[in-house]
């Protein structure tokens, strides 16, 4: 019974402002550019739906944020940390140092364990030394499914 309010909790918005995440954040991209505008967000209590489609790379971070539902068919592709932003960086660690790397996955995966249990551990086993082509695709029903993220009242039908 626990669970099932803290799941009411986690999808009820806290503020009247909601937010779409655009098309032009959802090929993924700079770290830091998504860790600001999600910093934002909660700070605003803002409600945050990412929309059917694709989002790709760093656009899997809106996942972090405090209020946040997803459409059933939108496509999450996680990888792994890189250096560059290009699918042909050289192996094993896209132009990082194995230390590097290491640091990194595992700030992704506090990030995302912070916020939905077990997301990160799968992102270390799974998806976490992917990159490019090599990414991870997970559909907004399938996070619902295994860790209860929101699926967005205005897309529960349109599945």
């Amino acid at each position: 019974m626990k669970q099932f309010i803290l799941l009411i909790l986690l999808a009820t918005p806290v503020s009247a402002e909601t937010w779409t995440v655009p098309v032009s954040l959802t090929g993924g991209g700079l770290i830091e550019r998504y860790q600001k505008r999600i910093e934002e967000l909660n700070r605003n209590k803002t409600f945050v739906q990412i929309d059917k489609g694709g989002c790709s790379s760093a656009c899997t971070f809106f996942l972090w944020a405090d209020s946040v539902c997803v459409h059933p068919r939108t496509v999450f592709e996680f990888h792994g940390p890189s250096a560059n932003i290009t699918m042909f960086t050289p192996l094993p660690f896209h132009g990082l140092s194995e230390e590097k790397h290491d640091e990194w996955v595992q700030w992704m995966v506090d990030k995302y364990n912070n916020r939905w249990l077990g997301l990160g551990n799968w992102f270390k086993t799974r998806a976490s030394d992917k990159f490019g082509f090599g990414t991870v695709n997970v559909t907004g029903q399938a996070l619902h499914d295994a860790l209860g993220v929101p699926i967005c009242e205005i897309w529960e039908n349109d599945q």
